[in-house]
């Protein structure tokens, strides 16, 4: 018996070390999957940090066919006012505040240069505008956009042309306009884009002529770049 004593002695050593080293073994093991989860929580918080949402700001530039629908005022004239639609132009900055992921709230400030003709009169009107759109934008696919809301237009200048002379009318015509506006966009990169939109006034503007007041309500659509470098 006492010559197995060392033996058995030994044997308790071994199994002591190899016990010892299996739980060194779990411990280094544990401590690497700990490892690699924090690593990996810090991964998915930088993933996620890169898609925070943060505020856009950028410029838009945009051609227009405008219309003074004179038939659209209040009272409606006895007989049809015939006019034409006119090109002139809207270009301006904006800033896009996030909602969630795919919903936006973007406010313009734009300069906007009307025209229209009324051909029964052989009249054009030159109208200048500084226009407040605040639009509700929603990205219903990848790279594509719809949008809507008030636009108010606040009168700067405004001309009357007629046989080749032009009377300054500013102090003639209503100096605010509020429209509804409805678009689309679509991104062709993360900066660059266009967009199209549809303006339609809900107020009548008057205009006083020849010591009377006739009203119209006014009509755009626009198409425009837009650049986002910001």
């Amino acid at each position: 018996m006492n010559k197995c004593l060392p033996a058995i002695f030994i044997l308790t050593l071994i199994c002591s070390g190899v016990k010892a080293g299996k739980i060194n073994d779990k411990s280094i093991t544990n401590k690497s999957i700990e490892s690699d989860f924090y690593d990996g929580t810090v991964g998915l918080s930088d993933m996620e940090g890169s898609k925070k949402l943060h505020l856009r700001a950028g410029f838009k530039f945009a051609l227009n066919l405008s219309n003074t629908n004179f038939n659209k005022g209040f009272p409606k004239p006895n007989i049809p006012v015939e006019t034409v639609w006119k090109t002139g132009f809207s270009s301006g900055a904006f800033l896009e505040f996030p909602i969630i992921s795919n919903v936006t709230l973007q406010q313009e400030y734009l300069y906007t240069y009307l025209r229209s003709e009324l051909l029964t009169e052989e009249t054009e009107y030159h109208l200048s505008y500084i226009s407040l759109p605040l639009l509700l934008k929603l990205e219903v696919k990848s790279k594509f956009t719809v949008m809507a809301g008030p636009q108010v237009d606040v009168l700067t200048h405004a001309k009357e042309q007629h046989n080749g002379q032009y009377l300054n009318i500013t102090h003639e015509v209503e100096e605010r306009q509020i429209g509804a506006v409805v678009g689309v966009a679509y991104k062709l990169s993360k900066i660059f884009g266009f967009e199209a939109k549809f303006i339609h006034g809900i107020n009548h503007v008057g205009m006083r002529q020849a010591g009377y007041t006739r009203e119209f309500k006014l009509e755009q659509i626009q198409v425009g770049a837009i650049v986002t470098p910001f």
